[in-house]
């Protein structure tokens, strides 16, 4: 499905056949932690589904035709992509397998909601590097170590994931700076 735009959230939504897996198949009931549920078949404590809500169920006019509800918050923003070129508005952090109320799976769903996020300016990185060293103790901001302080300032920007270094000189010049003006 190409993407689409819900309240200015881009969508990328593709639905797959489910995987079989390749391991013995067993006839009865379905376990009981599985019975009745629709929809995700993810564990609740997951923190791969972020904002993502889906129901799967049987057609009543159709009995072989399943019928997918999926909702999201899209005002919600989960904070910047691993790119932090965009904010994550709702994720299913990959293929994830989706269930009828039978326990049966029926398909596997993958979901990224995003809005773009605005660059990273050099007054955004000032104030969050001010952010960060002003919570710490004068006496021991001389001794901090660069990569604990570039991971807080990361945090305070609301970069997430795997570091592009992007960012990283203009972090260090702010460090020098503040610190050479106490």
């Amino acid at each position: 499905m190409p993407p689409f735009t819900v309240e200015g959230a881009t969508v990328n939504l593709y639905l797959g056949a489910p995987k079989v897996k390749k391991t013995r198949k067993e006839e009865g009931d379905a376990p009981k932690h599985v019975k009745g549920k629709s929809g995700l078949d993810v564990d609740p404590a997951s923190e791969l589904v972020k904002n993502l809500r889906v129901t799967c169920d049987v057609d009543a006019a159709r009995s072989e035709t399943h019928v997918l509800r999926i909702a999201f918050d899209p005002t919600k923003v989960m904070g910047r992509s691993k790119s932090g070129k965009s904010f994550t508005v709702s994720t299913s952090g990959g293929f994830q397998p989706v269930l009828d109320g039978t326990g049966r799976l029926v398909c596997r769903l993958s979901l990224n909601a995003y809005k773009p996020a605005p660059p990273i300016t050099g007054v955004d990185v000032k104030e969050a590097v001010a952010t960060v060293l002003k919570k710490t103790p004068k006496e021991e901001r001389r001794e901090l170590i660069f990569l604990n302080v570039y991971n807080q300032v990361r945090e305070e920007l609301g970069c997430s994931g795997d570091d592009d270094g992007e960012i990283k000189s203009q972090v260090k010049e702010e460090v020098k700076l503040f610190l050479s003006q106490e």
